[in-house]
């Protein structure tokens, strides 16, 4: 498993950072390590002039220096740390985008269905929407192609949830 690149604070590349140190972290090597040590992990990869205040608050407010250790408190697991990074680091300034990108994606300008269900599944997650929702399922009826809704549509017994549709 490769080993990630340093996260200099560049939030448009925040999201493709988080999935490889992810990946990283769930590597045979790195799985069975603790949560504080995957904390460590996760920390040592975030650097760089835009991060350096970031990154002495974060370890000022999370690291207890006495047990050399993070807060179980504030950081119980990975969940409440990527909240945390998440909060911080996400853009925010591109979700109106992707959102208008979402709300244009048509089915007929892919190769094919899979693709565009590809490209769309990575649209809605990036626009912060749930792929169940129903608002989801109305956009994906919106954009596909006419023909491919009303056979699923007639189909029995009847097509419920995005998963299905796919």
């Amino acid at each position: 498993v490769k080993t990630p690149d340093v996260f200099d604070g560049t939030k448009t590349s925040y999201k493709d950072w988080k999935r490889s140190v992810r990946v990283f972290l769930y590597a045979p090597e790195n799985k069975s390590k603790t949560v504080d040590e995957k904390i460590h992990i996760v920390y040592s990869y975030i650097k760089g002039p835009k991060v350096g205040k970031w990154s002495e608050n974060f370890w000022e407010k999370y690291f207890d220096e006495a047990n050399e250790e993070w807060s179980k408190t504030e950081l119980p697991d990975m969940k409440k740390l990527w909240e945390k990074l998440d909060t911080h680091f996400e853009d925010e300034a591109a979700k109106p985008t992707v959102r208008a990108e979402l709300e244009n994606i048509k089915m007929e300008k892919f190769p094919t269905a899979q693709e565009f269900f590809y490209e769309f599944e990575i649209l809605t997650a990036r626009a912060g929407y749930d792929l169940t929702s129903e608002e989801t399922l109305e956009r994906l009826f919106k954009n596909s192609r006419r023909e491919f809704v009303n056979r699923v549509a007639d189909m029995r017994p009847k097509i419920v949830g995005y998963e299905n549709w796919k």
